[in-house]
């Protein structure tokens, strides 16, 4: 069974709001924490859903239970910026199966709250109040309170996908109940084996020998010269004539031009672009997964290595058998495992083989538009793919069909196309495009 809870803590008071949808049952504990360990000893089984709880409710509740000020917990976590297990390791006491809605870190619970339509309330109370609470305050914190957890409801409603290929994961590879509370990355990490590995080698990566590049292998030239191993630097320039942003986190190119600055430093302004004709969306297929696979670039911290590739063609397999919702436990483990690669506190975490993924991926595209380069027009590049435009004819797209196979037998790679009729594009992140059947599929 699963519950929705939610904590406010203030300097002299605290209080949660519990709800049990399939009972129809609220509990309001108020600074009571023998009422909240009864609470939880008869829940401890359920599973305890909020909207960021994995950073803080889980350790205000713990906290209380362990006896210590949730006052104290809060500014630890709030006010210090530390994260709930760096607290006190007394914390570890207590089991507790719990699931956070929080999956997309763009958006707050008041933003989701705007977005479904509903009515964003905040606290008239300072929670920083100097002062025990009136009856009538708390009576309002509670009101407060428990808009949230319904609103967390409503979340996890519109997630529900989400929570059924996390459910679908742990069915898939055999795991514990208590993985229901971990991230994506980490459940990735831990259906993978992988197990957590100091490492200081992030810069000595290498170059795939699959790649050709002529007219642009300034680009290439520029990811091995040490002098740019900066994360905060990137390359601006020009590739089928629009703006490209070749950078340590992935490619970006769109329509544009590109401006010098007062330091001197470069600009990409981008410009709006309206097409009909025959445009086609160039899909490399499970990118960053072939590359893993086809070149050894899995993080090293996963020692069978074979598990990896397993899980690709189960989901390869299930994908041609049609079978959508079955292959979304093993789409998600092949997708975020490339993340995880780069998350130092992930047990996937291998900043060697991250770089390796990343850069090989932007260089095998640049690759590829070098090719098409003449034979079409390039309206994007993207982490995974490309845009482009040609005359509807025959001969020009046999000659652009013929221009993918060679990349494709050359790297290993495969290719998607879509067929488009009309395109819409702001920039690289905000576009629209009707295919031939009139769907529309809006980034």
């Amino acid at each position: 069974m699963i519950l929705f809870f939610d904590f406010e803590v203030l300097t002299y008071d605290w209080l949660v709001v519990l709800i049990e949808p399939m009972s129809e049952t609220e509990t309001v504990i108020v600074n009571d924490r023998e009422q909240l360990e009864a609470f939880y000893n008869k829940h401890k089984s359920d599973i305890w859903v909020g909207y960021n709880n994995r950073s803080y409710d889980n350790y205000i509740l713990k906290g209380i239970l362990c006896g210590f000020n949730p006052k104290d917990i809060n500014d630890h976590i709030i006010v210090k910026k530390r994260p709930g297990w760096q607290f006190s390791s007394a914390l570890k006491g207590y089991t507790l199966y719990s699931y956070d809605c929080y999956t997309d870190k763009r958006f707050g619970l008041k933003q989701l709250e705007a977005f479904m339509g509903d009515d964003i309330q905040e606290s008239k109370i300072p929670f920083d109040i100097d002062r025990k609470l009136t009856d009538e305050e708390i009576e309002e914190m509670i009101t407060y309170c428990r808009h949230d957890v319904e609103e967390t409801m409503k979340v996890f409603n519109h997630r529900i996908n989400e929570w059924n290929t996390q459910l679908q994961v742990l069915t898939a590879f055999d795991l514990p109940i208590h993985n229901i509370a971990k991230t994506q990355t980490q459940l990735s990490a831990t259906a993978l084996g992988a197990i957590k590995t100091d490492r200081y080698d992030e810069w000595d990566y290498s170059l795939v020998d699959t790649i050709r590049l002529d007219k642009y292998s300034y680009v290439k030239d520029w990811y091995l010269n040490p002098d740019n191993h900066d994360y905060k630097k990137s390359l601006i320039t020009y590739v089928c004539g629009i703006p490209h942003i070749f950078a340590w986190g992935g490619l970006h190119g769109a329509c544009g031009h590109i401006e010098k600055k007062k330091d001197g430093s470069l600009k990409v302004i981008s410009e709006p672009v309206h097409r009909k004709g025959l445009i086609i969306h160039v899909d490399v297929t499970s990118f960053y997964p072939s590359i893993m696979i086809r070149y050894d670039m899995l993080s090293r911290n996963v020692k069978d290595k074979n598990i990896y590739k397993e899980i690709y063609d189960t989901r390869v397999a299930l994908k041609k058998a049609g079978k959508k919702k079955q292959q979304e436990p093993y789409k998600l483990i092949l997708n975020k495992t490339y993340g995880g690669s780069g998350d130092q506190y992930s047990a996937l975490c291998d900043m060697r083989r991250r770089n390796e993924v990343c850069i090989n991926g932007q260089l095998l595209l640049c690759d590829l538009c070098e090719k098409l380069e003449g034979h079409c027009e390039l309206l994007q590049s993207n982490t995974d793919g490309l845009i482009i435009q040609i005359p509807d004819t025959d001969e020009a797209f046999e000659k652009i069909d013929d221009i993918c196979f060679e990349w494709e037998s050359r790297t290993g790679m495969g290719l998607g196309f879509d067929f488009i009729k009309e395109i819409y594009q702001k920039d690289v992140n905000n576009y629209l495009w009707i295919d031939f059947d009139d769907n529309v599929h809006a980034i």
